[in-house]
């Protein structure tokens, strides 16, 4: 299984944090990068992102919904976990785009989203 995780990277201190989950899941590479800029080269099976809010719109849909939709596998999946105030534009890019999002888990100030791609 290949994993890709969106990460803000602030002294190494996300990336110990993938290397522990590396440790963890046997069978699977987990690599770390802010937006799709160091892991466009291959396709994954699960993405899992933290979309910062203050990056703007045009920012959040090309780098942390197109672009990594495009980096899945046949049935891969892609974890999206946004501020409340985000909740506007996750469904409004994908149905744009003709990509099917499902709403998982809704929590006071964060959604979580999840795109399979066919």
């Amino acid at each position: 299984m290949k994993v890709f995780i969106t990460a803000s990277f602030k002294n190494g201190e996300n990336k110990t944090e993938i290397e522990q989950l590396c440790t963890i899941v046997k069978n699977a590479e987990a690599l770390g990068s802010v937006g799709t800029e160091s892991v466009s080269d291959r396709k994954y099976d699960l993405v899992i992102s933290n979309i910062p809010a203050k990056i703007g719109d045009c920012a959040i849909t090309e780098e942390f919904i197109i672009k990594p939709y495009k980096l899945l596998n046949p049935n891969g999946e892609y974890w999206i976990v946004v501020v409340s105030a985000l909740n506007h534009l996750i469904p409004k890019v994908c149905n744009t785009n003709k990509i099917k999002v499902k709403e998982v888990r809704k929590r006071h100030g964060h959604t979580v989203y999840r795109i399979i791609h066919p």
